[in-house]
């Protein structure tokens, strides 16, 4: 049998646990670490998923103000000052745009033409501006023409529920 060296057994009583406490203090920094990537990962995945759905939304408004175009196009029914459900208007007698209201964009269609794109709400609305006139083309010198203008506005609310992404688009279309 070996008899231990009393210095060595001296050694281990004076032991007080450092490493208990460094890998204590490591484990809280590495926590610390981890909850502060989570964070940063969820606050860049909401501003992904916020650009996706102002980008959606913009697309969503493109797409009814060409369907408007091509509304005004083809035929269009009659105007009215009233706030119709088919999305055509004359110019407001207060000064004020039809699309400048809350209640020519509401939430169930009335008020407004619906257009077609992808899940997010869209609407757009014709307001028939007063007419213009102009002398014709070189060729046409002296002549007056009577041209039809018309105001297209589309808005479109973001695909995600209890979106804020709102976009509203214009454009004058001259028939």
């Amino acid at each position: 049998m070996k008899h231990q060296n009393l210095s060595s057994l001296k050694n281990i009583k004076q032991q007080n646990g450092a490493v208990l406490a460094i890998s204590l203090i490591l484990l809280l920094v590495v926590t610390i670490i981890g909850t502060t990537s989570m964070q940063t990962s969820t606050l860049q995945e909401r501003m992904a998923g916020n650009t996706n759905n102002d980008n959606t939304a913009f697309q969503a408004a493109e797409a009814a103000l060409r369907n408007g175009e091509n509304a005004v196009t083809g035929t269009l029914g009659s105007f009215s000052a009233a706030t119709t459900t088919t999305g055509l208007y004359v110019p407001r007698t207060d000064g004020t745009n039809w699309w400048d209201h809350s209640s020519t964009w509401a939430t169930d269609g009335s008020g407004s033409a619906q257009g077609t794109a992808t899940s997010a709400v869209t609407q757009y609305i014709i307001e028939k501006l007063p007419a213009q006139t102009s002398s014709g083309g070189s060729l046409e010198a002296g002549t007056q023409k009577s041209s039809d203008y018309f105001r297209i506005t589309a808005q479109s609310i973001g695909a995600t529920s209890g979106s804020t992404s709102l976009v509203m688009l214009q454009s004058v279309y001259k028939r």
